[in-house]
């Protein structure tokens, strides 16, 4: 009679977990399907953009929904604001100037464009940018003049600086390929399992969390300790190489340059104030720079006052890379305090 009554409990509790992993799948699939990231296009001369004039959402699973706004250039921009041709700054980077998963108002850029309202700002950040779309892609808009602007920000990113993959055990690498397509499947079809998965891991080892992972690839080059005895090889002169077209062309235009800098949680955990990436772009900006925009100073002094783990959940979207509202908040104040025109 017992075992009967195990079966009959053990039995209602798979159905239970089967009907509210269908209604995952099935919520997450309509939100998909709804609200796709199907609205940037590519430009043949300089990469990924955003096309015109759009306003739609996109759907996330682990912070729902984010609704984006791009202007007749496909700069991405404050939802219902009207055309510019003019401008006094632009900003460029990658997917942390973009702003992936915040409300324009709440990244950096859109922060500073609120703070100084006098000046006319354009954020042409983009997902998957390198120096190379920095420099191809204001070059086009100076070459067809497209929009004039004096100043040009770049917020260059840890991750523009990567280690090559000179890994040459198949093996481990069809392993890891098929762990990270199962993590993918259940990223992309399951919003709360998936965040319960990430949490449990959180809570136990975040470590194997690739954004808290001691072996980042995107970010572990910068700690000289854990690279001390690592052969893989940096792009660091080739990135470089295009940084140094940019101030070329744009000292002939009479266009001031400046950079700015930001920790990733990889430098919070492992890295120091004065990490060699810190090191590197104050060699480049010495004699190049109006300004440099050094965020870490800050991000370190959190830490001294929070601890490493509290730092990264006040200034970190949760379980990633990415910098929050209040992490933009810290680079939007940097910026607008040391700033000169």
């Amino acid at each position: 009679m017992k075992d009967i009554k195990k079966k009959k409990i053990f039995k209602n509790i798979i159905i239970f977990l089967s009907i509210l992993i269908i209604l995952d799948f099935l919520y997450t699939f309509i939100n998909n399907y709804l609200y796709p990231y199907n609205f940037t296009e590519k430009n043949i001369f300089y990469g990924l953009t955003y096309k015109k004039n759009i306003d739609k959402h996109h759907f996330f699973n682990l912070y729902g929904k984010t609704r984006y706004c791009a202007d007749i250039n496909g700069f991405r921009t404050k939802c219902n604001k009207k055309n510019e041709e003019e401008y006094d700054i632009i900003f460029i980077g990658n997917i942390f100037t973009e702003g992936m998963d915040l409300i324009y108002e709440d990244t950096f850029v859109g922060q500073i464009s609120d703070k100084l309202s006098n000046l006319k700002i354009a954020n042409l950040g983009m997902r998957t940018y390198s120096s190379k779309n920095y420099f191809n892609k204001i070059k086009f808009l100076i070459d067809n003049q497209i929009i004039n602007f004096n100043e040009v920000i770049v917020y260059f990113d840890i991750s523009n600086i990567k280690k090559a993959d000179l890994n040459s055990d198949i093996k481990t690498k069809t392993s890891f390929d098929f762990r990270y397509s199962v993590r993918n499947f259940f990223r992309k079809n399951f919003t709360y399992f998936y965040k319960i998965y990430l949490q449990t891991l959180y809570t136990i080892i975040p470590k194997h969390i690739w954004a808290y992972s001691p072996t980042n690839h995107k970010s572990s080059w910068t700690n000289k300790s854990y690279n001390k005895n690592n052969d893989k090889i940096l792009n660091i002169n080739n990135e470089f190489k295009y940084m140094d077209k940019l101030y070329k062309m744009l000292k002939k235009k009479n266009i001031r340059l400046s950079i700015g800098i930001y920790p990733w949680p990889y430098q919070i955990l492992y890295d120091k104030k004065n990490s060699e990436y810190v090191e590197i772009i104050k060699k480049f900006c010495k004699k190049k720079c109006s300004n440099l925009f050094n965020t870490f100073p800050e991000f370190f002094d959190a830490k001294n006052r929070f601890g490493k783990w509290k730092t990264i959940e006040k200034y970190y979207m949760k379980y990633s890379v990415h910098l929050n509202k209040n992490g933009s908040k810290i680079l939007s104040d940097n910026f607008i305090s040391n700033y000169k025109k």
